[in-house]
């Protein structure tokens, strides 16, 4: 979709004196080191993008929200940007965007298509192309609200003394995967609807409370402390008005480890004793997000998951066969409980 350019649009991508003016005066305004959360609208979030490779190397950006961006749109790959952000940087912890269908700039799609890490979030926006454009009107959004409240305070969770007390401890590699499946639950738990959206939120309930007993459990007989990131996820599940905390984004993980952990979260029933029924396109979806998030790229997720659909089609003479039951290809219960150091996800 070819998008007509305004006048201050045409003079950054095609004049390079005004672009190093921009970027001069952008870069005066920002410190030299820390932590610094990038928001971005419209031309503002080209501007943004093209800006990440000029930052302070001891400058690292803690979020970065791009609302009502072009970045979809070809015309705007100003000095080959696309090229450059093609794997994740490591300046940047993450990258979400927000667009709307009745955005004319935004090219009607996601920032993903042109750079494949990215998160994409769709909103509604006014039906009139102006309003429908308006950093107003998509700050006004809830979730992009907590995106960058995300960036900017961290959790909105009420244990502020024990995140306090346990901000440096590691997690263990038990820990990650826990809380990679429940993230990778919750996605899918985003997109159901009506009793099956009640039911999984029920059985992701919980599983979500029996598994952080069990690492409570565990940790208090090792004699290790609580990671703050575990320690969030605890709830009061005797309490039906308790609501269970979100699980926060995966931590990041090299490509080859991660790969790895995915067929071992999708390949098996991760809330077991309970059978919920989840459409593949669900999952599918779920898995392209979970990818994005951490920083793999929302193509990954989807090439993973058809991958290894496919792979036990052919090896079970059917494309329609209940990968799970084949545990993986090997990956298996065994594998899941070597990796999680026993704990009841096989």
């Amino acid at each position: 979709m070819e998008l007509p350019l305004f006048v201050q649009a045409r003079n950054f991508l095609n004049n390079q004196q005004i672009r190093a003016q921009v970027h001069r005066r952008i870069l005066e305004q920002l410190p030299t080191e820390g932590e610094i959360v990038l928001l971005g609208h419209s031309l503002g979030s080209v501007i943004a993008a093209d800006l990440l490779r000029r930052l302070p190397p001891e400058l690292t950006v803690k979020g970065f929200v791009t609302i009502g961006s072009p970045l979809a749109n070809g015309q705007f790959n100003v000095d080959d940007l696309f090229k450059l952000l093609r794997t994740p940087l490591s300046n940047v912890s993450w990258w979400v965007n927000f667009w709307s269908g009745s955005d004319p700039v935004a090219a009607k799609r996601g920032v993903s298509v042109a750079v494949p890490w990215v998160l994409d979030f769709r909103v509604k926006t006014s039906l009139v192309p102006g309003p429908g454009h308006s950093s107003r009107e998509y700050c006004a959004n809830d979730a992009v609200a907590e995106a960058i409240g995300f960036g900017l305070f961290g959790s909105r969770s009420k244990e502020i003394v024990l995140a306090e007390k346990n901000l440096q401890i590691p997690l263990n590699d038990a820990e990650i995967f826990v809380l990679q499946a429940l993230r990778y639950c919750y996605l899918i738990l985003q997109r159901l609807k009506g009793d099956e959206a009640l039911r999984y939120e029920y059985a992701l309930r919980e599983t979500q409370d029996r598994l952080i007993e069990e690492i409570k459990s565990r940790n208090a007989e090792e004699g290790r402390p609580i990671p703050q990131e575990i320690a969030r996820l605890d709830f009061d599940n005797g309490d039906p008005n308790a609501a269970a905390p979100v699980p926060g984004l995966s931590p990041f993980m090299p490509k080859e480890q991660a790969i790895e952990r995915l067929l071992e979260i999708i390949g098996q029933n991760l809330l077991l004793p309970f059978e919920i029924e989840v459409p593949e396109k669900i999952q599918r979806e779920a898995l392209r997000d979970f990818t994005a998030e951490t920083q793999l790229g929302s193509t990954v997720g989807a090439g993973i998951f058809d991958a290894l659909q496919t792979a036990v089609g052919v090896v079970s003479g059917s494309a329609k066969s209940n990968w799970r039951k084949w545990g993986a290809f090997g990956v298996g219960a065994a594998a899941l409980t070597a990796a999680t150091g026993g704990l009841a996800l096989a």
